[in-house]
């Protein structure tokens, strides 16, 4: 795994989990959102697809190397 697709695998991660996480709270709770809420959700989605993603790309780089 190279890190162009460990790139686009935090891109796939970040826009499934905010588009979904967006659709949970509009649903569930609509009084709730409004640009705050908003932000927080990216900045947390966005902090969870970056170690998704950075952790599948190290074990990878890690299991090439020890073969």
């Amino acid at each position: 795994m190279n890190l162009k697709r460990a790139i686009l695998k935090f891109l796939l991660y970040f826009a499934v989990f905010t588009v979904s996480n967006l659709i949970f709270k509009a649903i569930f709770i609509p009084s709730d959102l409004n640009f705050q809420v908003i932000v927080r959700t990216l900045l947390t989605i966005s902090s969870i697809s970056v170690g998704m993603a950075l952790v599948e790309y190290l074990m990878n780089k890690n299991k090439k190397n020890n073969k």
